[in-house]
């Protein structure tokens, strides 16, 4: 019964974890990590954004409430990325490691490995 009991409670005490979907990953330039601290943002409407910062191992993870497609940005050496576009699921969780490619005006764009 406390096998039950325990979840029960968690899912009740937490609701917000228990409906959303968690889209995670890691963020790496030319396969070293970015490190800690840049900010990460989710983007699924005007008014639905989620945010997030990296670890020290580049590492990001946040939950966003409702399942389809929405943006996926990284703030990194004073600049925000292009969106690429990224899918939650509210069942399975979602893992995107990115790469930051160096563009030749000194911008960079998100590339999935």
């Amino acid at each position: 019964m406390k096998k039950i009991a325990i979840p029960l409670f968690l899912i009740l005490l937490f609701p917000t974890f228990a409906l959303a979907g968690q889209i995670f990953g890691s963020l790496k330039q030319s396969g070293v990590s970015i490190g800690k601290g840049s900010a990460v943002l989710i983007k699924c409407s005007e008014t639905e954004k989620y945010e997030g910062q990296t670890d020290a191992y580049g590492s990001y993870n946040i939950y966003v409430r409702r399942a389809g497609k929405c943006a996926f940005s990284v703030y990194y050496e004073g600049r925000w990325s292009p969106p690429y576009s990224v899918y939650s699921d509210q069942t399975d969780p979602v893992r995107y490691d990115f790469e930051l490619v160096r563009q030749p005006d000194g911008s960079f764009r998100l590339e999935r490995k």
